[in-house]
């Protein structure tokens, strides 16, 4: 008996010892998954989690269940309240946090087509030049890093605070036009079933970026972490088998290589000079 009550409590004590041994990795999200989309980014991190736990031991996601816009996150993040934040990087941004320098949608968060109202579309259609799609007015997101690129080339962009109430603002006629990602654009009106709207077919703009996990400055261990997890997870395939799994990452990039669109290349001043660019395994390359 008191065997037996040894070998249980030395169970006991090697379960809790191990529960409390995984590194706890809180990041932002529901505890109930709205789409697919939303879910892509803590299943990445999951996968980065996975294929570093030999190298760097346990660990566990913790979702912290709070609405923030990107500032408040990076604040989070400073704070030591969360460990990790998604987010299009910038020289600003990478001097306010650390980050892993992996493109995680490959470069197509910099793949533009634009949302507009369904009749609009002839309208769009007679655009020739970058010039005159210029001259409308774009709306963006506030704090998004996107307003800063497209201000510095030029476009008017109006910012709204709120990301459902542009789609409302944009068919009421508030804005002419809002530049979605490839991969963000079709799904977000499925999403939000606003049958005025439509996605242009005729432009899309281009510019370099990418999305990254960022961390706390000091968070090296961590940073190292994910790099080496993520690096991992495209040497095997991993990274681009789970990249493909979104049906909705498919369907758009099919629809982009299809389509005759007008090509629209601008700069990105706020491109940190230690993007890997020169990588190309890391980004989307057309086919043709």
């Amino acid at each position: 008996m008191n065997t037996l009550y040894l070998v249980l409590l030395a169970c006991l004590s090697y379960s809790s010892f191990s529960s409390h041994a995984a590194e706890q990795i809180r990041h932002i999200g529901t505890k109930e998954v709205l789409s697919a989309q939303k879910y892509y980014y803590p299943s990445l991190l999951q996968l980065a989690i996975e294929k570093s736990t030999a190298k760097y031991g346990p660990a566990q996601r913790q979702i912290v269940d709070i609405p923030m816009e990107e500032q408040r996150q990076f604040v989070s993040l400073k704070n030591n309240v969360l460990d990790v934040m998604w987010t299009m990087t910038s020289i600003e941004r990478e001097l306010e946090a650390l980050p892993i320098r992996i493109p995680l949608l490959k470069g197509l968060i910099g793949y533009r087509v634009l949302v507009i109202r369904k009749n609009q579309q002839q309208e769009f259609a007679a655009i020739k030049h970058l010039e005159q799609l210029k001259k409308l007015t774009a709306v963006q997101g506030f704090g998004w890093a996107d307003v800063e690129i497209l201000q510095k080339n030029g476009f008017k962009v109006d910012v709204s605070s709120w990301h459902t109430s542009i789609f409302k603002s944009l068919a009421a006629g508030y804005y002419d036009y809002f530049p979605r990602s490839v991969l963000e654009a079709w799904s977000e009106l499925e999403q939000y079933q606003l049958g005025g709207l439509v996605v242009d077919e005729h432009h899309l703009i281009v510019y370099p970026t990418a999305i990254y996990f960022f961390v706390n400055k000091n968070n090296s261990q961590l940073a190292e972490r994910l790099e080496y997890g993520l690096k991992q997870a495209i040497a095997d395939g991993s990274f681009e088998q789970h990249f493909k799994q979104y049906p909705q990452h498919m369907d758009a990039l099919l629809k982009i290589e299809s389509q005759q669109r007008q090509h629209h290349l601008i700069s990105n001043p706020t491109l940190p000079e230690a993007t890997p660019l020169q990588d190309k395994s890391l980004w989307f390359q057309f086919k043709s």
